[in-house]
Parts: C-alpha cells; sequence; structure tokens
C-alpha cells in the first residue's frame, strides 16, 4: 500500500449523515436492507465499513461494484488482506500474520476466488489495494476513527495514525489482525480521537471498550455462511448499521433478540440537518 493511501480523512458531513456498518462478509443484500431501513439518502448521506467486505457470504464477487459506489469508503480487514494475497498482490500485510491461516483461508472461505474471471480478479485486486488501513472522520461530536481490528496498547490515535503511515510492521498487523482489547475487555480506550469504530471480532451485540465499540454482529453466520465455524458462538447473529455520531447510550441498549429481524439501526431516527 503506497504511504499516501494508509490513512482517509473525511470531513465533516455538512449536507447528510455519516453512517458505519460493521464486517459485511459478502451479504451487501443486508447492507441495502439496512439503508433502507435507515432511510439512507445516496445523494447526502455517506457509509463507511470496519472491513472485511468479502469471504463466507453469497456475494463476495459483487465487491467491486459496491466499492465503486459514490457514497461508500471502507477500511481494510484482514480477510481483505488475505484475498490480495491469493491474487497475487505483494501489497498486503498478511505476511505479519499468521501462516497456519493461510490454509484455512485458501480451504475454507475462498472458493469464491476461482470462480472470478482474470479481469474480475485484478479489479477486485487493485480496489483492495487502493484501501486505507484506518479512516478519520470528523463529525459534530469530535473526530471518529475507524479501523478493522485494533489500536496497539498504550498509543494515542495521533502515534498510531503516525505508525501506520510511516509502514511499521507490528502496528499494521495489529490494525488488521489482533483481538487482543475486545478480548482482554480493556478499557483504557484510545486517547486523542473522540471514539473508534472496529470489526474483526463478532458478537451478539455491540461491545464498548473504553472509547472503542466493536460493531461486528456477525450477519453472516445467521443464514449465508458457506462455513459456520467461528471461535465466538453466537445467539443473534445480525448486520449493525450505526450514525457515526449516535449517542452512547443508544450504542449500548441491549438489542430485543428472536425479532425475526437480521438488521440492527441504531441512532437513525435522528432529523436531517438539511430536510
Amino acid at each position: 500500500m503506497s504511504h499516501k493511501n494508509r490513512v482517509l480523512r473525511l470531513s465533516k458531513n455538512t449536507e447528510g449523515r455519516d453512517f458505519v456498518v460493521g464486517d459485511i462478509h459478502g451479504c451487501f443484500f443486508l447492507v441495502d436492507r439496512a439503508l433502507a431501513i435507515a432511510q439512507f439518502d445516496e445523494t447526502k448521506d455517506r457509509l463507511i465499513v470496519v472491513g472485511d467486505l468479502v469471504d463466507r457470504g453469497p456475494e463476495s464477487h459483487e465487491v467491486y461494484d459496491f466499492l465503486q459506489r459514490p457514497y461508500v469508503y471502507s477500511v481494510r480487514g484482514n480477510h481483505d488482506d488475505v484475498v490480495m494475497h491469493m491474487l497475487g498482490s505483494n501489497d498486503n500485510f498478511y505476511k505479519f500474520g499468521f501462516p497456519q491461516f493461510y490454509q484455512y483461508f485458501n480451504s475454507r472461505s475462498l472458493n469464491w476466488l476461482g470462480k472470478l474471471k482474470h479481469d474480475q480478479a485484478m479489479k477486485i485486486r487493485q480496489v483492495f489495494e487502493d484501501l486505507p488501513v484506518l479512516i478519520e472522520l470528523e463529525t459534530d461530536s469530535g473526530v471518529v476513527g475507524i479501523v478493522h481490528a485494533d489500536v496497539p496498547e498504550g498509543l494515542s490515535w495521533q502515534e498510531f495514525v503516525q505508525k501506520v503511515n510511516d509502514g511499521d510492521p507490528d502496528t499494521l498487523y495489529q490494525a488488521i489482525w489482533s483481538r487482543r482489547r475486545v478480548l482482554d475487555n480493556d478499557q483504557s480506550g484510545v486517547p486523542g480521537i473522540t471514539r473508534v469504530f472496529m470489526g474483526h471480532t463478532a458478537g451478539d451485540q455491540i461491545r464498548q471498550r473504553g472509547n472503542c465499540f466493536f460493531i461486528d454482529t456477525g450477519a453472516v453466520f445467521k443464514d449465508y455462511a458457506e462455513t459456520h465455524s467461528y471461535a465466538v458462538p453466537l445467539i443473534d447473529p445480525h448486520l449493525t448499521l450505526t450514525k457515526a455520531d449516535a449517542d452512547e447510550a443508544d450504542l449500548n441498549a441491549p438489542r430485543a433478540q428472536d425479532t425475526g429481524e437480521i438488521i440492527n439501526v441504531v441512532g437513525a431516527d435522528e432529523p436531517d440537518p438539511n430536510p
């Protein structure tokens, strides 16, 4: 990844709303359902993805078209990173991960890649190479960060950004692959930023760790995954879509289970600032 692409800064959206969505994993039809529930305005609103756009779900091959939507932004997830590796890119951080994961992904999660035509595969490789590692989003409530997996322990946001821009291998690995903060229940937070949205580690609810919110709620594991094994069993897999500046109380509100609805939209009932 070129230096200029590792960090993307988005200025304040003065015309509409900014939403963040959890790991999609090839279920773009669920994203469209969530956007419809939120009454998403494609001409004003923006959508930021916490990474892991592909694998497991039935529509992974459509990721290129999804990323061409002018209102969509995404950081790179570990599944996206592995896909780049599989497609011959040397511009990935997979080499900083665990070698045994290659066999896992190759045999269980990437069957869709073998069905792509060459030009499709190269387009996907290119758009993944262009994905930033992190996004900074200016909101009325302050700057919001988006990264796939984690911010290394002890780093401020500004130090994290600097290390990402410098290409520090351990920092890049933790940004895309680490589960330490969420699994260790580390409530220390990340200083120097209002809040950070992350994905990567699925759970039945949004999980808060300090000012970090983990919003991968495992939608693909509901009915759509080609493989269903997961380290943490999920009772209520669903897709989470939240406003970037949603109230903390709303982010932490328990989701009513067994409703039959696989979409959880947080904070979208607030009025458009420019109706």
